[in-house]
């Protein structure tokens, strides 16, 4: 039996690898790790385990422990028992949100991406002199952002004659747009009414003439367009292979889609005369929005014969996982789709392959079996039917979410819950309608109030997870038990739904 005590928070706030990384005040970074290490334990942890992962002093941590209690919101607190170690309590979790968000205002290299973004020329010497800070300084926080423009998006940082970020444009705005997405909560940009309406009114003009409509996430493409747009108003323009271009512009989808888009920017003095190439970006870039669901169109006519690429590729995951081809017909299309769509966007830039961190780290933790065989098959098959693959692991995460969505929505496997609790009689109808909220499709949930929790009671219901909120005097040994605590949180509700989803 695998007995978890839940703590009273649950693991809230996880902040993008970007942001992070752009972070140049080490008080900052520490006071997110110390947040992030206390929210992902299920249980106390000693200082000096703190210190280890802060790479500071137990002085330090302790020190730093003091500080934020001062400043952390009214309903949260970080305890401290000299035998049991730190621990954060907190009734309202997104406040911890909003309070790492708080610490983030004034970051210096936020300011300078924006800056350049919105095609402010600074020197050095002029962000030194904006945030007062000496030169030197702020020659090492830049040179943290160009270690991040390298190693990540495969760009540099110019410095002369002033500050600006230079390369591949289209992995310029891969960046821009990974970092107003993702970054921080206060860098996030909402497109336009008039940016959102073209969006919807390009693809869908493009999409019926030819009688289907592509089943995109028309926010996600509206982000998008800001950043093209914007780039395109300071005279930033792509540069793709001729050949990309060749394979594209005589298909009926391109020639719709560039029509579409004329036709709606007639008016526009930015976006009414750009270079064809600048249509192909926005052809392509529309597949970063394809939402892979069952019955939907999740690719263009002009490419159904490019599906037929990946399919040893799908056949080789489904002979592994055991899945029935002629069952899972959808789900079978529905990933060489993706393969496909990926293989298209990165003509633009091999940056689409990629996958978000906490994505990755998620399919890790709960998926390994599913995310190993993608792995495994992609490295022995991809490279040969698509060379420019390049984030086998990214691909693989991708993929690996895309199918436990399908069978958890169309063929899940059936499991059972025993939820045994025990409070006032007002909490215990609360209680049961704080986990009918969260549990997910396909589980049924039973609920046990009046009688004793055993193994024979979770044999004759064929329990798969059992949850109480008080103390046994037997071990159980016929299902996975979580224990709350005696008088359990909103938070400790909703650090379940990860597991629930796991089952």
């Amino acid at each position: 039996m695998n007995i978890q005590i839940l703590n009273g928070t649950g693991g809230y706030f996880k902040m993008n690898e970007l942001g992070y990384k752009l972070i140049v005040d080490k008080q900052v970074k520490r006071r997110i790790d110390i947040i992030n290490a206390l929210l992902y334990s299920q249980k106390p942890i000693k200082i000096r385990n703190l210190a280890k992962i802060c790479n500071a002093s137990s002085k330090t941590i302790s020190s730093e422990l003091e500080k934020m209690n001062a400043i952390l919101p009214k309903s949260s607190e970080i305890c401290y028992k000299e035998l049991e170690g730190v621990q954060l309590i907190s009734e309202n979790p997104f406040l911890i949100s909003e309070f790492i968000n708080e610490q983030l205002d004034g970051n210096p290299l936020y300011f300078v991406v924006e800056s350049i973004f919105n095609n402010v020329k600074l020197t050095l010497e002029d962000y030194a002199f904006e945030m007062y800070i000496s030169n030197s300084t702020m020659n090492n926080y830049l040179a943290i952002l160009k270690k991040i423009l390298k190693e990540d998006f495969a760009l540099n940082l110019q410095t002369s004659p002033y500050i600006d970020i230079v390369g591949g444009e289209t992995n310029i705005r891969f960046f821009f747009f990974q970092y107003f997405r993702h970054a921080h909560d206060n860098a996030a940009i909402s497109p336009r009414d008039d940016q959102y309406a073209a969006v919807y009114n390009v693809i869908l003009h493009a999409d019926m003439q030819y009688d289907l409509h592509l089943n995109v996430d028309y926010y996600r493409l509206s982000q998008w367009a800001i950043i093209f747009e914007q780039r395109v108003r300071f005279g930033h323009f792509v540069t793709i292979d001729d050949s990309v271009l060749e394979k594209h512009i005589g298909t009926n989808s391109y020639k719709r889609l560039r029509d579409s888009f004329k036709e709606s920017f007639k008016t526009n003095p930015i976006l009414n005369d750009i270079p064809e190439k600048e249509f192909l970006y926005v052809y392509l870039t529309k597949l970063d929005g394809v939402i892979y669901e069952k019955g939907e169109a999740i690719y263009s006519k002009d490419y159904l014969p490019l599906l037929s690429t990946f399919e040893t590729i799908s056949n080789s995951f489904f002979q592994e996982k055991h899945l029935d081809l002629f069952k899972h017909g959808d789900l079978k299309l529905i990933t060489q789709a993706f393969l496909a769509n990926n293989m298209l966007l990165s003509d633009a830039s091999i940056l689409f392959q990629k996958a978000n961190s906490p994505l990755k780290d998620y399919a890790r933790k709960y998926y390994p079996q599913f995310l190993n065989s993608w792995i495994s098959i992609l490295d022995n098959q991809l490279k040969k039917v698509f060379p420019k693959a390049h984030f086998i692991e990214d691909i693989a995460t991708n993929l690996t979410l895309i199918c436990i969505g399908y069978l958890r929505l169309h063929e899940l496997e059936h499991k059972n819950i025993l939820f045994s609790l025990t409070g006032t009689p007002a909490s215990l109808i609360y209680y049961k309608a704080m986990l009918l909220n969260i549990i997910p499709n396909g589980i049924t949930p039973y609920f046990i109030f009046n009688k004793p929790l055993t193994d024979s009671l979770l044999d004759a219901l064929d329990i798969d997870l059992c949850i109480y909120n008080y103390k046994l005097d037997i071990k159980l040994n016929k299902a996975e038990c979580i224990r709350l605590s005696n008088v359990p949180t909103e938070a400790e509700w909703i650090q379940l739904l990860p597991k629930l989803l796991s089952l």
